[in-house]
């Protein structure tokens, strides 16, 4: 899903920076207050954060939306990306280096956090396999690091 649609679903959006919005979160009554924090990071996620202290989840529902709406539909090139992480391809190491804001960073961070948090829960209840979301893990702290090194932290290297 595109940002667009999501900020078309939203009251008294608010353009704040090259990719960022303000806007009325729709899960609480913030008419007269933008309290949900929207950005688009290089990679095309969606991040939310609302300050008003609505749950990603609970601003997703309130839209009838879900995290997967967050996520930019996977290009075909990406195929077995997922198994291979470690040796990613020649236009991969050629990249840009992008710096972003540390709020964006920790917004991103947040997102995949959670996300981490969906999954060891499941796996802690029985309703996922541990070897089955393994790499998924392992992808969530890759992209945790790369919100870091994006928002230039120093980790103690």
């Amino acid at each position: 899903m595109s940002v667009d649609n999501l900020l078309s679903r939203l009251d008294r959006v608010k353009k704040t920076g090259r990719s960022e919005w303000v806007a009325c979160c729709p899960a609480h009554d913030s008419k007269s207050r933008q309290s949900l924090a929207i950005s688009e990071t290089a990679d095309g996620r969606v991040l939310i954060h609302d300050f008003g202290g609505c749950s990603p989840a609970e601003v997703l529902a309130a839209l009838g939306m879900d995290f997967a709406d967050l996520f930019p539909e996977r290009d075909p090139d990406d195929v077995g990306r997922r198994a291979g992480w470690r040796t990613a391809g020649h236009r991969d190491s050629r990249q840009e280096q992008v710096h972003v804001s540390a709020r964006t960073a920790l917004t991103a961070i947040a997102a995949d956090a959670t996300e981490v948090a969906v999954i060891v829960s499941d796996v802690a209840a029985g309703r996922a396999d541990p070897d089955a979301v393994r790499l998924h893990l392992f992808e969530l702290a890759g992209r945790i690091g790369s919100a870091l090194d994006m928002a230039e932290v120093n980790r103690g290297r």
